[in-house]
């Protein structure tokens, strides 16, 4: 800026950025779309930024908000990873620790090591849904009332997630087990009853195709149970 002298129209050019609104705790934020970010100061080689500046040195009336969003719809191009991480707060599990509402970030962790609880390593679900059934009324029903008739079991598996010395219990549910273990719950139960085990607090060994691995996890924090539901994750 102190290199352009006495030049009244200094344009400034942010290309691909991630502007995050004020949320909850945490403060209005700009950052680098990784490394597609660029930032142009008064380069007069710059289509956009010659376009504009001889607008107002022509005192031209402005472009109208309707043409704006049409080059900004032209020209935005997101990666998977910027939509992996679109709306999301992205934080070590050491601050994942310090947070005081329920929170939508992404963080890295590896792995390490199953939480055994009173359900088991899956859950008994709807036909239709992923919720859970129950008998209601003589018939096998989901919350949303959807009628089974059997359960079709589901992965719901409490993993601890590691990071240096900082550790966070992860949620993993369904379709993302499926995707790290390679089977559906349905397979890995039935190939428990044919080897004489139908306990579900019995971990099967092919569970254990989780571990050990790092990942990139967006997930939803909830203070009240101090547990992260995941949502997806990247290698």
């Amino acid at each position: 800026y102190k290199n352009h002298g006495e030049d009244v129209n200094i344009v400034v050019l942010l290309q691909n950025a991630r502007i995050k609104a004020a949320q909850g705790g945490f403060p209005l934020n700009v950052s680098n779309a990784w490394s597609g970010t660029k930032l142009i100061i008064n380069d007069i080689s710059n289509v956009e930024i010659k376009k504009l500046k001889d607008s107002l040195n022509a005192e031209l009336p402005k472009l109208s908000s309707s043409s704006l969003q049409v080059e900004t719809t032209q020209t935005s191009q997101y990666s998977d990873f910027d939509k992996f991480i679109w709306k999301a707060e992205v934080i070590s599990l050491a601050e994942i620790a310090m947070l005081k509402q329920e929170t939508t970030c992404v963080t890295i962790a590896k792995l390490e090591k199953f939480e055994v609880g009173n359900s088991g390593w899956y859950y008994d679900g709807c036909a239709e849904c992923t919720k859970s059934v129950a008998v209601k009324d003589g018939k096998l029903k989901c919350y949303a009332n959807h009628i089974s008739s059997e359960p079709v079991p589901r992965y719901k598996l409490e993993v601890l997630g590691v990071d240096g010395k900082f550790k966070s219990h992860f949620v993993f549910w369904d379709s993302d087990c499926f995707k790290l273990i390679g089977k559906s719950a349905l397979q890995m139960k039935n190939e428990l009853v044919e080897a004489g085990e139908d306990n579900p607090l019995e971990f099967p060994f092919g569970l254990d195709a989780m571990l050990k691995k790092e990942l990139a996890i967006r997930a939803v924090f909830q203070p009240k149970f101090n547990r992260l539901s995941v949502i997806s994750f990247k290698d």
